[in-house]
């Protein structure tokens, strides 16, 4: 698996360099919840080598459809509170 086919919505303007001692650094814009198993996944490919950094980019609109669920969810766990 590649580190661009790891992170499913990773931009493909990434890019990567040999950094030296068999390492390679990459730089991505990814979306945060796509991080949240990254560092599972990344430890897998590696076995157990790898490591990873990040840093706050950017905002960038919710889908539509994620937004909708999210909000469905909200509602959903507010009417269960009041019960």
């Amino acid at each position: 698996m590649s580190w661009a086919t790891s992170i499913p919505n990773a931009e493909r303007s990434a890019g990567w360099k040999q950094i030296g001692g068999g390492k390679q650094r990459i730089r991505a814009i990814v979306p945060q919840a796509e991080v949240a198993r990254y560092v599972i996944d990344l430890r897998s490919m590696t076995g157990g080598r790898g490591a990873f950094s990040m840093r706050f980019d950017h905002y960038e609109e919710m889908p539509t459809q994620l937004a909708q669920k999210v909000i469905a969810d909200h509602q959903k766990a507010k009417e269960e509170a009041k019960k």
